[in-house]
């Protein structure tokens, strides 16, 4: 104890303080916690496979200032560890694991009491794998006692959910691409490419089958009642009694994909789908009528996702040779407006899916998975340069799950989020990635309540997955078509007060030449009374008292009220600027409130001070008589 205080009195005599703080933290690294050493490292012969997987787990270390390995220590992440006895600079460990994600890791202690640890590995096994004869391109549905899933191979497979073992299958006249979707009674449903869409009782009793004409790639949605809606390649939506009887059809100009959808626009129900002819259309589900059609600049593959609010979220893609990289992604309004759109450079061949976070999830055909915030706001995205044409699920543990064509079933974490984990957080995290033999296409996962996640390949199997402590997103629309019996029906719908506005919310393309600013209200503002068109303002943005000179007015627009307020001609919008909207109204609850949004202005052209002259034209010859 002398020595040591008679050191540091020597040291406060020779040193300033701050140079005795760094030799202070220098005889700590050397002689203090062994935890400070560098790490180990810990690598796997497998990152995934199909249970019982057995695993070769090298473990390897770099000599520190002489120190050699004593021993090994591997935690297998399943709760089993093993400890090995070596002087060398790595050691191979085999491990068996059943089904479930496992982040092993290894300790190696070392000469002169240093400690290295690993980062975990990460490890999924699946619980089991299901042959079929062909690609897997259908989604697994989720029922009670089964999974149902279609295949290339033709025919309609019930599986086992817990031993992966063929409950029945039945067998049609062509591939099977489509996806199953379960009815209010427990019917299974089906269309195939030989043209005709099945029924099927749970025990694989067929029920009936319907000739619709044309090959089947569209999905059913299925209506309280029992009301199915599929959309075929002879360019008809079509609405099917629960027996099998054609209600009506709708036609378009293409054939249809696009899985329909089901909404409401505050006054009844609605059918949203894409078709090939580069249209959105929302139909009434009752009749058939045609609400609104809205242009996009692409074919819409993909089935509509909808968000509590009823808009539609939805996007464009063009399959062939694309000349053009500005394809969009769409957030549509109920009355067909667009409130936003994002440009994915490749086209959005499959469908998104909406997190509880408010964000949507979609991948790319560049191979760009994306998310988006309600808003249109971009949030993060990742590249695995190979076509994502299935369709995400998001999970309740904030991860979203995806395959892709380049072989790989990815758990997704936000990158910003994964890069901020320290090695404890590492150990507890579910990311990972599982690789098939062929390329994911476009089967899209389902998450059971138990956590089990299916999806099909064009390895020709479906797969079962189990990562732990998983369940459905509690979104409105976590997976594809809502829900895993892929009914694909919104519930519980609140209305926004405002439906939508002209010119749209934060639109920056506004031509000054506009002379009305209009906002249109939700059917449940339903009294004229309750909205204040006197207060209707239209003023440059953050200015108090350059509103613009113009008067606003009240009218019905089919079931909405809409304002209106008309610019004077002799204040109009001038380029490059923006400007704030505002108007007061009382909603249904007897609230005073006031709706504001902004727009901008497109920059002015620029005009080019030394125009080309034009071209004239002179003909010089010989005339002949």
């Amino acid at each position: 104890m002398t020595r040591r205080n008679g050191r540091f009195r020597f040291m406060q005599k020779f040193y300033p303080p701050f140079a005795c703080l760094l030799i202070f933290i220098a005889f700590a690294l050397v002689f203090s916690s062994p935890l400070l050493a560098a790490t180990a490292n810990i690598y796997l012969d497998k990152l995934s496979g199909v249970a019982p997987l057995q695993v070769s787990l090298t473990c390897t270390v770099a000599s520190s200032n002489n120190a050699v390995p004593q021993r090994f220590v591997i935690d297998y992440g399943d709760g089993e560890s093993e400890t090995a006895e070596s002087d060398q600079l790595s050691y191979v460990f085999t491990h068996t694991y059943g089904p479930g994600l496992f982040k092993p890791f290894c300790t190696v202690y070392m000469t002169a009491g240093l400690i290295k640890i690993s980062d975990p590995a990460t490890l999924i096994v699946a619980k089991w794998r299901f042959k079929t004869g062909g690609d897997v391109d259908s989604s697994p549905a989720i029922g009670s006692d089964a999974i149902y899933v279609g295949s290339d191979d033709k025919n309609f497979y019930a599986i086992d959910p817990d031993t992966g073992e063929e409950l029945w299958h039945y067998q049609t006249l062509d591939a099977i691409s489509a996806s199953p979707a379960i009815g209010p009674d427990g019917t299974i449903y089906i269309g195939s490419q030989d043209n005709h869409l099945y029924a099927f009782r749970s025990n694989g009793s067929l029920k009936w089958s319907l000739d619709i004409g044309d090959s089947i790639f569209s999905s059913p949605a299925i209506d309280t009642d029992g009301t199915l809606y599929l959309g075929a390649s002879d360019n008809k939506l079509y609405s099917i009694t629960p027996s099998g009887a054609i209600r009506w059809f709708f036609t378009t100009d293409g054939p249809i994909v696009s899985s329909p959808s089901i909404g409401s626009d505050g006054l009844e129900d609605i059918l949203y789908f894409g078709s090939t002819d580069k249209h959105v259309y929302a139909i009434a589900a009752d009749n058939g009528r045609l609400k609104w059609s809205f242009p996009t600049n692409a074919a819409v593959y993909g089935s509509p996702a909808i968000a509590s609010d009823g808009r539609i979220y939805i996007g464009e893609c063009e399959t062939g040779s694309a000349f053009d990289y500005h394809f969009k992604f769409y957030c549509l309004n109920i009355d067909g407006t667009k409130q936003w759109d994002y440009d994915t450079g490749a086209g959005v061949y499959g469908s998104a899916a909406i997190g509880s976070d408010n964000n949507v999830y979609f991948g790319s055909w560049d191979g760009t998975f994306f998310s988006i915030s309600l808003d249109g706001a971009y949030r993060w995205s990742v590249n695995a340069y190979r076509s994502f044409n299935s369709s995400p699920a998001v999970g309740d543990n904030g991860l979203v799950y995806v395959g892709c064509k380049n072989d790989v079933f990815y758990s997704l974490l936000d990158p910003k989020v994964a890069d901020q984990l320290d090695k404890e957080d590492k150990k507890k995290t579910k990311n990972f990635s599982f690789t098939t033999g062929d390329s994911i296409g476009l089967s899209s996962p389902a998450i059971g309540s138990d956590g089990t996640i299916y999806f099909g390949s064009r390895d020709g199997y479906v797969y079962a997955i189990n990562p732990g402590e998983l369940a459905p997103d509690n979104s409105p629309w976590p997976m594809f078509r809502k829900n895993t019996g892929h009914v694909g029906r919104a519930e519980g719908i609140v209305l926004p007060d405002v439906i939508s506005t002209d010119p749209a919310k934060n639109s920056v393309d506004v031509e000054p030449a506009v002379s009305q600013i209009s906002i249109k209200f939700s059917p449940t503002m339903t009294v004229p009374s309750d909205i204040d068109v006197d207060s209707f303002s239209v003023k440059i943005n953050g200015g108090s008292n350059d509103a613009l000179i113009g008067y606003a007015v009240l009218d019905w627009d089919h079931d909405n009220l809409i304002a209106t307020f008309f610019i004077n001609k002799e204040t109009p919008l001038v380029y490059g600027t923006t400007y704030s909207a505002s108007i007061g109204y009382t909603d249904s609850s007897g609230t005073s409130k006031t709706y504001a949004w902004d727009f901008t202005t497109i920059t002015e052209p620029e005009i080019d001070p030394n125009p080309s002259p034009s071209p004239s034209f002179c003909f010089i010859g010989t005339i002949t008589r």
